[in-house]
């Protein structure tokens, strides 16, 4: 960092994403100072100000690594968000279920699968009725929709499984 908090020699974007914290532009930039020589990159907006951590370069470019770093922070912010929104979704999930099971015990068991009913409908998840029959009932829809998404995890295995 510059002397006085902000980039000092800023410089070419080129590459890089908006800031994961605000979305502002950074640059590349190198500091001055008592870190004097050490390359960063930062956002521009001076109400954020977030930065990588220092370079020193050896004689090596340091902007691609820069460049990775700071991007991939953008994608570490992404699947969090992702993350948090299907944290959400089980969550409301949950809850519906113990909706369910409070309007099956107080005012019985048809108005308890009304809740599941909605909460199914909404998206378009109610099961077909006549493919269940014809399957063996409930287990082995359960059984056959089960296996399908274990070989879809089997064949889109998790990043960093």
């Amino acid at each position: 960092m510059s002397t006085n908090g902000t980039p000092a020699n800023v410089g070419s974007n080129d590459g890089l994403g908006p800031c994961p914290c605000c979305g502002h532009a950074a640059a590349f930039d190198v500091a001055t100072g008592d870190d004097e020589g050490g390359h960063f990159v930062a956002c521009l907006n001076p109400r954020c100000g977030i930065s990588t951590p220092l370079i020193f370069a050896c004689g090596d470019d340091p902007k691609p690594l820069l460049r990775e770093r700071w991007n991939r922070r953008k994608e570490a912010d992404r699947a969090e968000r992702r993350a948090v929104m299907f944290g959400d979704i089980v969550s409301s999930q949950v809850i519906a279920m113990r909706a369910a099971v409070v309007a099956a015990k107080l005012e019985g068991l048809d108005v308890g699968m009304q809740w599941i009913a909605n909460t199914l409908c909404g998206p378009g998840h109610l099961p077909d009725l006549d493919e269940a029959k014809a399957l063996g009932g409930a287990q082995a829809l359960w059984d056959k929709e089960t296996a399908e998404q274990e070989a879809f995890r089997a064949a889109h295995p998790a990043p960093g499984a």
